[in-house]
């Protein structure tokens, strides 16, 4: 089996989940362990065997998967198999063990427990993961349902790490008593807060360093025009005929992969998110994944004793547009611009005769 294992603490499983989603739509197999796993009996025994088998981990590092002994058991198994590690930092600081590793820093500053806010990794992440995993042209799968607890253990090193499960993490206790409150203080203390909370942001809109574009979290994607980008010449394979006797007339078949290049430039201020705004482009051009793939049928016609090959021209395909703050197109204020190649265009320029 090939797919990336996810560790992270139970606490940050709202940013785990975003992760998990976005490698599947990047074409990754994922497995992360989820709460009905968490219930069943085999839990462990399906963690052991899921890394054992995974061709790539991750691990999403917080303050709070550092104190988790199955986060860090987790750890030491994948390094002991030698699993390629890919470190994501979401809180904190960066771990002793990983001090010699790189890894991708998606804090927010600002950042509190248990999401700390943080953003998903940038597109180079999932191509060096690419490198090393296998990266589905479709949407990848989430293989944590297959039973893997129900194989039989044959390898010695995964029997034993069954056999001796990590304790169960400490769970804050919401139970205990907290001291009593001294509301009236409390609330003059909040008072003063607001008041001087509303101060501040008053100078700071009479000295003009706030930029309001607008709410950053209602935007719109507005196509405007189409144009060509790069060309890229091409020949196809040779159409032999050199020994028949009558002409051949078939189409012969040419194709060519290319990537989904989004270009954002936003501007200063906006507030937005790339990833995020990255994500509804695509949407907008109902495009999944990153790769596409073009055909291309050349109607060939080949005399008797001849051998062509033909001269082709891939063009990319791009459309460009806005960024706009509002629902609606035309009605806000532009926070950006944006271009992607969505599609090839083939096209037949010469004919080459071989003989």
């Amino acid at each position: 089996m090939s797919h990336v294992f996810i560790s992270y603490s139970t606490l940050n499983s709202k940013f785990a989940q975003q992760l998990a989603d976005k490698l599947r739509k990047e074409g990754f197999n994922v497995w992360i362990d989820n709460s009905q796993l968490r219930s069943s009996d085999n839990w462990w025994k399906s963690i052991v065997l899921a890394i054992r088998e995974s061709s790539a981990f991750i691990v999403i590092m917080t303050p709070d998967a550092k104190e988790s002994k199955w986060v860090q058991r987790e750890v030491t198994l994948a390094d002991v198999w030698n699993k390629p590690i890919f470190p994501i930092l979401l809180g904190g600081d960066n771990w002793e063990i990983f001090v010699l590793t790189q890894y991708e820093d998606v804090h927010k500053p600002g950042g509190m427990q248990p999401d700390y806010k943080g953003k998903l990794p940038p597109e180079n992440f999932y191509e060096k993961l690419a490198e090393i995993t296998p990266r589905r042209e479709m949407l990848g799968t989430d293989v944590t349902s297959q039973a893997l607890s129900e194989r039989p253990i044959q390898d010695l090193s995964v029997a034993k790490e069954i056999a001796n499960p990590p304790p169960k993490d400490k769970i804050p206790d919401k139970s205990r008593v907290e001291p009593p409150v001294n509301w009236l203080s409390a609330a003059v203390i909040l008072v003063v807060i607001i008041i001087l909370g509303l101060l501040l942001y008053q100078t700071l809109v009479l000295i003009n360093l706030i930029q309001r574009p607008g709410n950053i979290d209602d935007y719109s994607i507005v196509d405007q025009r189409e144009i060509l980008g790069d060309v890229f010449p091409e020949m196809t394979q040779p159409v032999d005929n050199s020994q028949g006797t009558v002409d051949v007339s078939r189409d012969i078949a040419a194709n060519r992969q290319f990537r989904h290049i989004i270009d954002v430039r936003l501007n200063a201020g906006s507030g937005l998110d790339r990833n995020d705004v990255e994500e509804s482009i695509l949407d907008t051009y109902n495009i999944a994944g990153r790769i596409g793939e073009q055909l291309c049928l050349i109607p060939a016609d080949v005399p008797a004793g001849k051998s062509y090959a033909y001269n082709l021209e891939w063009t990319q395909i791009l459309r460009e547009g806005n960024i706009e703050s509002g629902s609606f197109a035309g009605q806000g204020d532009i926070l950006g611009t944006y271009s992607i190649i969505i599609d090839l265009q083939c096209q037949v320029i010469g004919v080459q005769v071989l003989n």
